[in-house]
C-alpha cells in the first residue's frame, strides 16, 4: 500500500471525499488550522501544536460534526486546560462566535502588558471590542495601564456570558477567565491570554 503524503509533513487526509460539498468547510477549517501551526509562516503560532489524533483528517472531522456551528470560528485559547493551552485539540478547543474569538485575540505588544502600548506621554491602556480599539487612558507605568485594561476586560467578559448564556459550555470558559484575571488583580500579577 501506498503512503499518503502528509500534510506540512504532520498530517494525513484519509478520506477520499475533501471535495465533497458537506465536507468542504471542514476540510477548510482543518488544513487552516494544520498551515497556523505548521507552514511556518506564522509567527503567533510558533509553539502552537495539533494533537496526534486530529492529524488525521477523519478523526477532526468526526468531532467537527458533533460541534460545529455555523458561522462560528475554532477556537483554542478559551478553554481553560491545565497545560494545554498552546495545542489544538477536542479538550481544547470549540466553536465561538467571532465576537468571542476577537476577545481573546493577542496582538504582538512591546510593553509586555496585554492591553498596553507606549505612547508619547507614558503608557494607554486599550481593550478591543466588537474589531473597535478603544483607548481605556493614559497612566504613568505599564502595570497601571494593564490593571485598567484587566477591569475592563472582565466587564467585556461578563458581557459576553450575558450575550451567549444559551451556550453553557462557552460561558463555563469565560467563567474561568473572569476567575483568572479576578485572581491576577488580586495577587498583583500580570495576566496573559495566551
Amino acid at each position: 500500500m501506498e503512503s499518503q503524503k502528509k500534510i506540512y509533513d504532520v498530517a494525513v487526509n484519509d478520506l477520499k471525499y475533501t471535495n465533497h460539498i458537506k465536507n468542504k468547510e471542514a476540510y477548510s477549517c482543518w488544513h487552516n488550522m494544520l498551515k497556523r501551526c505548521y507552514s511556518g509562516k506564522n509567527k503567533n503560532y510558533e509553539n502552537i501544536t495539533v494533537c496526534t489524533e486530529w492529524l488525521t483528517y477523519s478523526s477532526f472531522l468526526e468531532w467537527y460534526e458533533v460541534n460545529y456551528i455555523p458561522q462560528y470560528h475554532l477556537d483554542k485559547d478559551i478553554v481553560l486546560s491545565e497545560g494545554n493551552d498552546r495545542i489544538y485539540s477536542p479538550e481544547t478547543c470549540l466553536f465561538v462566535h467571532p465576537k468571542v474569538n476577537q476577545t481573546f485575540r493577542v496582538r504582538d505588544n512591546v510593553t509586555g502588558f496585554c492591553g498596553v502600548r507606549i505612547n508619547g506621554k507614558g503608557f494607554q491602556a486599550q481593550i478591543t471590542t466588537n474589531g473597535e480599539l478603544t483607548p481605556l487612558g493614559t497612566f504613568s507605568t505599564a502595570n497601571e495601564a494593564h490593571k485598567k485594561w484587566q477591569a475592563e476586560k472582565i466587564l467585556q467578559i461578563r458581557k459576553l456570558i450575558e450575550e451567549f448564556k444559551t451556550e453553557t459550555e462557552l460561558c463555563e470558559a469565560l467563567e474561568g477567565w473572569v476567575k483568572i484575571i479576578e485572581q491576577d488583580i488580586k495577587a498583583n500579577q500580570i495576566t496573559k491570554l495566551h
